[in-house]
C-alpha cells in the first residue's frame, strides 16, 4: 500500500525537477541572447505589446514610479543553499497600471513572523530588465497569499497575478520584469541532479517491494 502511494509521488517529483531544469536552461539561453542586444525603450502606450508570448525574454527599458506600499515577498526561494525571498515591487506605469519588478533575492530571518529588511526604493525610476513570466509555483505550493508582514509587505507562496491585482488594488501586467541579468536560482544541472535523485528513490522503492515480496 505504501509503495503504491509513494511511487507516483517520487516519479512526479523527478519529472517536475526535469521540467524546472528545462525552464532554467531556456532562461539562461534567453539571457545569453539578450545580453548582446540594447534594451527596447517602451512607453506607456506600448506596454500592452509585452503581453504577447514572443516578448518573453526581451530586454526592455521602462519608466514609472515605485510603489513600496505594496511589496511582495515570494517565499521559499533558495539561493546559494540558503532559504529566502524574491522581492517584487510594483512599478506604477499609468493610473492603476503596474508591473511587478523582481528586485532580487533576500535572506529570510530566523523568525517568519518578523518582516525582513527590504532595501528601499522610492520615487520616479527608469529600469532595465528582462520580460519574464511569473515564476512557476512550487510542487507543493499552497494558497497564493500567505500573510501580511508589517506595513506594505505581503508574503506569498506563488505569484498569482489575478489574486495579487485584487489584494494590491492594482491592474498588474501578466508578466514580470527581472531587473538584474542574474542566473536562475538553481542551475539546470542542479535540477537534473535532483530529478535523478527522486528517480533513484523510486527505483529503490520498487526494488525493495519486489525483494520483500519474492521472499514470501
Amino acid at each position: 500500500m505504501a509503495t503504491a502511494l509513494l511511487l507516483p509521488i517520487l516519479v512526479a517529483l523527478g519529472e517536475w525537477q526535469m521540467q524546472r531544469g528545462a525552464q532554467k536552461a531556456a532562461l539562461l539561453a534567453q539571457w545569453a541572447t539578450q545580453a548582446a542586444l540594447p534594451p527596447l525603450r517602451i512607453g506607456p502606450e506600448e506596454v500592452h505589446l509585452l503581453r504577447e508570448a514572443r516578448a518573453s525574454g526581451r530586454r526592455v527599458l521602462l519608466g514609472g514610479r515605485w510603489d513600496t506600499r505594496r511589496q511582495v515577498l515570494l517565499d521559499n526561494q533558495i539561493f546559494g543553499g540558503q532559504a529566502g525571498y524574491r522581492v517584487f515591487t510594483p512599478l506604477r506605469l499609468t493610473g492603476r497600471s503596474a508591473v511587478l519588478v523582481n528586485r532580487g533575492w533576500l535572506t529570510a530571518g530566523a523568525r517568519r513572523d518578523v518582516a525582513p529588511d527590504v532595501h528601499p526604493v522610492a520615487g520616479e525610476a527608469t529600469v532595465t530588465g528582462m520580460v519574464a513570466p511569473p515564476p512557476a509555483p512550487g510542487f507543493l505550493a499552497r494558497q497564493a497569499v500567505d500573510v501580511a508582514l508589517g506595513e506594505g509587505l505581503l508574503r506569498v507562496q506563488q505569484l498569482d497575478i489575478a489574486e495579487l491585482s485584487q489584494r494590491l488594488a492594482l491592474d498588474l501586467e501578466p508578466w514580470t520584469l527581472q531587473l538584474a541579468p542574474a542566473a536562475p536560482q538553481l542551475a539546470p544541472e542542479r535540477h537534473r541532479a535532483y530529478a535523478l535523485q527522486w528517480f533513484l528513490f523510486a527505483a529503490l522503492l520498487v526494488g525493495l517491494y519486489v525483494g520483500l515480496n519474492l521472499r514470501r
